[in-house]
């Protein structure tokens, strides 16, 4: 007699899944519910109610760094759509980008007995090696959204700076401008994201201004920006928040924007169409990679590999540029200017 577990593995889906198209429940994608009932009559299952009631929903734990956040909060709901879709429970924890509270949120979720691991970016620097270590002798698989220098493979779902910031900078660039400058929120955080920005750069032989205007106050900002060491056209700002926190402070101060200084924002947030000017800005898709992070994490779990018995696979969702109102041609020229050095 076939089990529902067995059944389950057969239709490749959560045993979770197979119950709730049993029982005639929703939210359940069509195909996935066509194939187990196909199954369930070709191998004449016959279901056994107190055995099977029993069963707890499979788990999977997400760590993002601020759950409150809006970028974050993107992630989230793509990570929450994928797993709710295959009837699989997520327990959400954040990190505040500490590594107490990281490595924490990591023996919460081996002591709860998740089957799974979705690692939201900011954490790759932070969560020791040896943690990861301990979640594999585990058996809990893992999903990384960051690029890290591991032993052993861990699946990643890769946001591309380079090519985020070779979209902002090839717009601008065509656009006439030739004096670039970066402006981040934490440099430290945005590193990978100015060292993308300076290769763009390079490849065009156009110097690489950057500040930084982590809590800085109006005057503050504005003060960072004219320090620089020539004027710049175009800005590339490391989100969408700081690009707006920028186009008020330039506002302010009697710029006018786009045509004294255009900005491209990173993230297209809700915002960025609702400031003044409306921003352009380079979609990341945080949604989508959520959504397939935990697709790929749910085909490992199913697989019937531990970890690290599979090959690594690196996913990137590409970015793409939305052009709204907060950049146009450099003012006065057509072909744009050289920095005033």
């Amino acid at each position: 007699m076939t089990s529902l577990r067995q059944l389950a593995k057969l239709a490749g889906v959560s045993h979770m899944t197979v119950m709730r198209v049993l029982r005639q429940e929703p939210y359940v994608r069509a195909e996935i519910r066509q194939r187990v009932l196909e199954l369930a009559e070709l191998y004449a299952y016959r279901p056994a109610p107190k055995a099977e009631a029993s069963a707890k929903p499979p788990l999977i734990g997400c760590l993002v760094p601020d759950i409150a956040s809006s970028v974050y909060g993107r992630l989230v709901k793509g990570v929450l759509g994928a797993a709710f879709a295959e009837s699989y429970q997520v327990i959400m924890l954040e990190s505040n980008h500490q590594v107490t509270h990281s490595c924490k949120a990591l023996e919460v979720f081996a002591e709860h007995q998740v089957q799974g691991v979705v690692l939201g970016p900011g954490h790759a620097d932070i969560i020791p090696t040896s943690f990861l270590l301990e979640l594999w002798g585990q058996g809990i698989h893992v999903v990384d959204m960051c690029e890290r220098s591991f032993p052993q493979s861990i699946d990643i779902m890769l946001r591309n700076e380079d090519a985020q910031m070779e979209i902002a900078v090839r717009h601008l660039y065509d656009l006439g401008h030739r004096a670039f400058a970066f402006v981040g929120h934490q440099l430290h955080y945005a590193s990978q994201a100015l060292q993308a920005f300076r290769r763009s750069m390079e490849r065009r032989a156009l110097p690489a201004a950057h500040f930084d205007i982590f809590e800085c106050s109006d005057a503050q900002a504005l003060a960072a920006f004219r320090a620089l060491s020539y004027q710049p056209t175009a800005i590339v700002a490391w989100s969408d928040y700081v690009a707006a926190q920028l186009c008020r402070t330039l506002f302010t101060a009697g710029f006018h924007l786009p045509h004294d200084v255009s900005i491209v924002g990173c993230g297209n947030l809700q915002l960025s169409q609702y400031n003044t000017p409306p921003l352009t800005t380079v979609e990341q898709s945080y949604e989508e990679t959520g959504r397939q992070g935990v697709e790929l994490l749910i085909r490992r779990i199913q697989s019937g590999l531990a970890p690290g018995e599979y090959a690594k696979e690196t996913h990137e969702i590409p970015p793409k540029l939305i052009i709204r109102a907060s950049c146009t041609r450099p003012a006065g020229s057509r072909s744009g200017g050289s920095p005033a050095r």
